[in-house]
């Protein structure tokens, strides 16, 4: 049986994406962000998410905490 999985990346770039301006909450992303933050490849996540402002309201924060390097 075949299953297709998503990697860290895609699931973190899914819930970037999806942040409206009626759900702004970073709460959770922060809580991923933390305890995954090593086993993320940032840029891939930067790069495939920058059309959204939230997106970049993200990494300002996340990199601003420390919790992120700057990309």
């Amino acid at each position: 049986m075949r299953i297709h999985v998503s990697t860290l990346e895609d699931v973190m770039v899914a819930k970037l994406m999806a942040m409206t301006e009626q759900e702004p909450d970073f709460g959770a992303l922060l809580e991923w962000t933390r305890a995954l933050r090593e086993q993320i490849d940032w840029n891939e996540v930067r790069s495939r998410s920058e059309a959204s402002p939230f997106a970049r309201a993200f990494f300002t924060l996340v990199e601003g905490l420390g919790i992120v390097e700057p990309g």
